[in-house]
């Protein structure tokens, strides 16, 4: 799997698609909306993205990236 920063960016743009999609004229009813949604925010590599997110920081790099090296 890839970055979890960059999955979890992923999932939210395409929840953040499927709304947009919802308040068109003609979209998805409101059970359609909420079945994807589910489909996007339960993916296997999602859950793991957030999990893997919620670790504490413990690579010196990664928390570089983060800001919170000293």
């Amino acid at each position: 799997m890839g970055d979890p920063d960059e999955t979890i960016r992923e999932a939210l743009k395409k929840a953040r698609a499927l709304l947009a999609q919802y308040i068109e004229p003609d979209g998805p009813n409101e059970h359609q909306t909420v079945k994807q949604l589910f489909g996007i925010l339960n993916d296997p590599a999602v859950s793991q993205a957030l999990q893997q997110a919620e670790q504490p920081v413990r690579n010196r790099k990664r928390r570089q990236q983060l800001g919170d090296a000293a």
